[in-house]
């Protein structure tokens, strides 16, 4: 997507009429999105809270993967992102969002974490594998801001908390998330988009 477009994203919530996007938009139609999904892939709070509004049930956070990367594992596009030197250390958190009452998989999500520029109290909450990453740094109060880098589709993906019965195509973003001036993490998360087709935010029984 164009610096332009990503830079209304980071803004606002809507994008104009005509407004040209390169590959990084990755074949997205918005007009045609269920309006949850629109919201859920240019919000800037915390998706785990937004999902629980929308479906009315609480959202559990199952971490799939988390480990430090060897430094021959780093993808050099985060380390890049991500501004952080080649070999330090570098988290790669997997997670799934499921629905506790209904059962549903909503999201699932990706985090890389620059561990040296982490606060020390959500790093040790991380360690023991506590709550959702926004619902760690909205407990904590730390000041941070989200900035959308790209969206777009797939097909298929690969990830460590994929189910068999998981299916396609997903909706995807990519965006980081800011703390006194630097980024501290990456994040992408893929949305399955047969599940919000034709799907209400009616409170599971």
């Amino acid at each position: 997507m164009t610096d332009l477009t990503m830079s209304l994203f980071n803004t606002q919530g809507f994008l104009p009429q005509g407004t040209k996007a390169d590959d990084r938009f990755a074949g997205i139609d918005f007009p045609t999105l269920p309006p949850i999904l629109r919201v859920l892939l240019v919000t800037d709070g915390t998706v785990t809270k937004t999902l629980e509004a929308y479906f009315w049930e609480p959202v559990r956070v199952q971490v799939a993967w988390q480990r430090v990367l060897e430094p021959t594992e780093q993808p050099a596009d985060v380390i890049d992102v991500l501004g952080v030197q080649p070999g330090a250390p570098l988290w790669l958190r997997d997670v799934r969002l499921t629905g506790r009452t209904s059962g549903r998989s909503y999201a699932l999500a990706s985090s890389y974490l620059a561990v040296d520029s982490i606060p020390v109290a959500l790093k040790n909450a991380l360690l023991a594998r506590q709550l959702g990453i926004g619902e760690l740094l909205r407990g904590d109060g730390l000041e941070t801001c989200r900035e959308i880098l790209t969206m777009g589709s797939s097909v298929q993906i690969t990830h460590s908390a994929l189910n068999a019965d998981d299916k396609g195509p997903w909706v995807h973003r990519t965006y980081v998330i800011r703390h006194s001036g630097h980024r501290i993490m990456q994040i992408r998360e893929h949305f399955p988009l047969p599940l919000y087709v034709g799907v209400e935010g009616q409170p599971m029984r």
